[in-house]
């Protein structure tokens, strides 16, 4: 998440943004910085990061509390999808 201070201090150096407008393009891009984290989480099967991205994502704003909480959900339900087929080809062989 380093990336996120070197972004948010190129925002502060651009000449003509007001800083109301640099602070929102910087969490805009931040929130879709953190959405992608979860994916990447969610695709590889990582249940605690899952579960920390999903808890950050819904503290950061009580507004995107339900998308958070449909997100975390649906990483939930593919996991447990994920893990049946496991275990199911696992009693195959």
């Amino acid at each position: 998440m380093a990336g996120i201070h070197n972004i948010g201090a190129k925002l502060l150096k651009v000449q003509g943004i007001k800083l109301q407008e640099k602070r929102s393009i910087f969490l805009l891009w931040k929130e879709i910085v953190g959405k992608q984290l979860l994916q990447d989480a969610a695709d590889q099967g990582q249940l605690d990061a899952i579960f920390v991205l999903g808890m950050m994502l819904m503290a950061a704003s009580s507004e995107k509390k339900q998308e958070a909480q449909i997100m975390l959900n649906n990483a939930y339900i593919n996991m447990m999808r994920m893990l049946e087929s496991e275990t199911n080809l696992d009693k195959e062989i």
